[in-house]
């Protein structure tokens, strides 16, 4: 069985869209670091500095990948 992240939603023009992520594929690693839930990478992605790019490690498909993705601001949620 596959450790990681399912990717279950991308903005257009974010960072995952951007780095040509896909519904379904399953992020497997940040810059080498193993990640087998959301919590390990929301805690990875939190130590990044905005701005900087990031090495990602994922499966789709059955086939290995990697890309790069830019680590952005999270945008405050709007309250109404």
């Amino acid at each position: 069985q596959t450790q990681g992240v399912i990717i279950a939603g991308i903005l257009r023009d974010g960072p995952a869209y951007k780095a040509g992520l896909k519904l379904g594929d399953v992020i497997t690693s940040i810059n080498g670091q193993p990640i087998e839930n959301s919590r390990d990478m929301l805690n990875e992605i939190s130590m990044i500095v905005p701005g900087t790019q990031i090495n990602l490690t994922g499966i789709r498909e059955r086939r290995q990948f990697t890309t790069k993705a830019e680590i952005v601001q999270r945008p405050e949620t709007i309250m109404r």
